[in-house]
């Protein structure tokens, strides 16, 4: 068949033929190179962006969590306390960034249908979290930054007073000296500070009561130095007058004004109590939902970059095969067109050149012989010229001796 074809038609068979391979290289580089980039496209601009922003948001309620609990820890100074919420503030935001990054990411039908749920689940520790820093705002406002050890204080101070009134009505009573007796030279030492003196809060409400409170314990002070004087003079009536009348009223007047004192310590720690319990309760449930349905969503995003990336390496390595057997193939195959269309190309052409060779050795010779006859001509003419020179000098001599003879 190729016999029978002009040269053009087989040189364009031949191209065509390379073309078509070129072509088949050319379609799977490009669907390969498409695939590439859809994966990677995939992987880095949709799974990770999602992975990251769902771990940031995981970091970030972590975050959130450790500042509470740190909010509800009892005896805290003020600007560590101002800290937390501002690590609050910081958390937050840094959340809500991430979650603009991941909301508008394309997800599957079960990533769209766990996140639904994470969104309910996150709005519920969101309000119950909001609760614990309300009530961590409301402990703040009473400062009292330790209200247990405030009332371990206050009430060191009401069962000293109240054994202080048993000891004395004993001492008193039997006519005792109050000097020889450890509670009573507690009270009656030099440099004696109350035991008010102690307590360190800012707490308006309580401040007003120590205050008020002062004027109490010191006449609680003066009436006990007073019986200490009558019971060293032996006197046993006007010492029981002055307790009765005196140290025992103002002594329950001290006991009654303590109850406002312990009372306030007593309510801030009842809030610092319901912090901690929203926090450990409520607020650690939530959590725990939310981040156990965020986990999820990590989980599935990871599988699904999993899937791509096996995808990617299974049709990379068909592609590696099909493309270096396309190659072979067609490596092979212009070899083959090659060696078949030059030779059908190259056969009428040495005939041609061997006819040509042979009409030219033919031509040569003829052209010897044609120039062979072209020399005897010349010899022949030149001998003529000869023979006309002669009759021509012949003719001269003639027509001089006709002159010669006229």
């Amino acid at each position: 068949m190729l016999k029978s074809m002009k040269v053009g038609t087989k040189l364009i068979l031949g191209f065509s033929a390379v073309a078509v391979i070129a072509l088949v290289l050319g379609i799977l580089g490009y669907y390969g190179a498409v695939k590439s980039a859809r994966s990677v496209a995939e992987v880095g601009s949709v799974r990770l962006p999602s992975v990251d922003s769902s771990l940031t948001i995981a970091r970030s309620a972590e975050n959130i969590r450790g500042t509470l609990r740190t909010l509800a820890t009892a005896g805290l100074p003020e600007e560590l306390r101002e800290r937390q919420y501002d690590n609050l503030q910081n958390a937050r935001r840094e959340y809500e960034k991430a979650w603009a990054v991941y909301e508008p990411l394309p997800r599957t039908s079960e990533e769209a249908a766990t996140w639904e749920q994470f969104v309910l689940a996150w709005n519920t520790w969101r309000a119950e979290s909001d609760k614990a820093v309300e009530l961590a705002k409301t402990f703040d406002t009473m400062q009292i930054t330790d209200p247990l050890a405030l009332q371990e204080q206050l009430q060191a101070i009401r069962g000293s007073v109240w054994k202080s009134i048993a000891v004395l009505t004993k001492m008193v009573k039997a006519g005792e000296q109050l000097a020889d007796t450890h509670t009573v030279r507690t009270f009656l030492e030099d440099g004696y500070r109350s035991p008010f003196d102690a307590i360190r809060v800012q707490s308006p409400v309580i401040l007003q009561g120590l205050n008020d409170i002062q004027s109490i314990h010191q006449a609680v002070m003066r009436s006990v130095v007073r019986i200490r004087e009558l019971t060293a003079e032996v006197n046993r009536e006007e010492a029981i007058r002055e307790f009765d009348g005196v140290f025992q009223p103002k002594a329950m007047e001290l006991v009654e004004a303590m109850r406002p004192l312990r009372a306030e310590a007593a309510k801030a720690q009842d809030v610092l109590r319901q912090t901690q319990e929203q926090i450990l309760g409520p607020v650690t449930t939530a959590q725990r939902t939310a981040i156990d349905l965020l986990d999820k969503i990590v989980a599935i995003n990871g599988d699904v970059a999993r899937a791509e990336v096996t995808s990617s390496h299974t049709q990379a390595r068909f592609f590696k095969v099909l493309s270096l057997t396309a190659m072979i193939v067609g490596v092979l195959l212009a070899m083959v067109l090659g060696s078949l269309i030059a030779r059908s190309i190259t056969r009428p052409i040495r005939r041609i050149i061997e006819g040509l060779t042979e009409g030219a050795e033919q031509v040569a010779a003829a052209s010897a012989q044609v120039s062979a006859a072209s020399q005897s001509l010349a010899e022949g003419a030149t001998e003529q010229a000869a023979g006309l020179e002669e009759t021509s000098s012949s003719l001269e001599e003639m027509s001089s001796m006709t002159k010669q003879n006229a």
